[in-house]
């Protein structure tokens, strides 16, 4: 994340095509795997990936803090998604939860991300507390980055995430109170 902060910085400072390049390496990984998380097939979450590198290429002169780069880029990336969703809407949902899984793990080139029993946890979330956490602690956005993306208030961005995190929480406790999951230190 440090790395990718930094080329950040340094595109932002220098708007040059080699910072781009630097910035584009270090992003465009993390995004792919943004969209393929959501859902999206590679080839599609590899050209939402490319879109959005394509606006942050073109508008990242709009960016007024540097600090907020982050929040600005999944902003981007989540109206992407959100377009190409209604652009591709299928008629109708035939896809088996256990065979998206499957697809996504294989996508995945560690898999690791998709395989934890937390993740499975994180399925059983809303779509939104699920966004908010992953964004959080696996993207690492601040609050102020996720007030951003979400287009909501900072004070309602912590609320959310705190809200987020009691409920997986909960459904932590809950599994090993069925002695289907491992004990957490805290």
């Amino acid at each position: 994340m440090q790395d990718e902060r930094q080329a950040a910085e340094r595109y932002l400072e220098t708007g040059t095509d080699d910072s781009f390049c630097e910035l584009f390496e270090a992003l465009y990984p993390r995004l792919r795997r943004y969209f393929a998380l959501r859902g999206l097939e590679l080839a599609a979450a590899e050209e939402l990936a490319q879109n959005v590198m394509l606006i942050v290429y073109r508008k990242a002169a709009t960016v007024r803090q540097a600090e907020l780069f982050f929040g600005w880029l999944y902003r981007i990336a989540r109206h992407e998604l959100f377009h190409y969703r209604r652009q591709n809407k299928p008629a109708v949902e035939t896809v088996e939860l256990e065979t998206m899984r499957a697809e996504l793990e294989q996508r995945l080139h560690t898999g690791q991300a998709a395989a934890t029993p937390v993740w499975d946890l994180l399925e059983r979330m809303e779509q939104g507390q699920r966004d908010l956490l992953v964004l959080r602690f696996v993207e690492e956005l601040s609050y102020d980055e996720l007030a951003l993306v979400f287009e909501i208030p900072v004070g309602t961005a912590k609320w959310r995430v705190h809200s987020a995190r009691q409920k997986l929480t909960a459904l932590i406790e809950e599994e090993q109170r069925q002695g289907r999951f491992g004990r957490i230190k805290r």
